[in-house]
């Protein structure tokens, strides 16, 4: 990451910028003791999650990382479901509407929905499928 100013407890790093055909998120992010909050403002869409991912990976022992989401303008469904994903491997969202939330909810209940059924697919692939047996 780039040079950062500490300020007591907190230390903030200069912004990223993602830009893709005029779609922009801004990043800032900010160490507020035991948290990394990573602060975005614009629209997250498909494009963007790639990035974040990458973000969400970076090696900060002993922080807990926080997306606080007061500035983001719209989201898409790629964007909905990369939050349920961090925010089941722990991550935090702060300032998440209503209509964010309810959304990730819908598409956890899709996602536990579709596991048992891509389980029976990769069963009968591997050729552990229905087997009759003859006695």
């Amino acid at each position: 990451m780039a040079k950062y100013q500490a300020h007591q407890a907190l230390i903030v790093w200069p912004p990223l910028c993602i830009y893709q055909n005029e779609v922009t998120l801004r990043i800032d992010i900010s160490d507020e003791r035991d948290r990394v909050v990573f602060t975005l403002t614009g629209r997250i869409q498909a494009e963007q999650v790639s990035e974040l991912q990458t973000l969400m990976k970076l090696d900060l022992p002993d922080h807990i990382r926080v997306l606080d989401l007061k500035e983001v303008k719209l989201v898409d469904r790629d964007a909905v479901r990369f939050l349920a994903e961090i925010e089941a491997q722990g991550a935090r969202l702060r300032n998440c509407s209503a209509f964010v939330r309810e959304w990730i909810s819908r598409e956890r209940q899709e996602m536990q929905k579709r596991k048992p059924k891509q389980k029976q697919k990769r069963n009968k692939a591997a050729g552990q499928g229905d087997k009759h047996v003859d006695r």
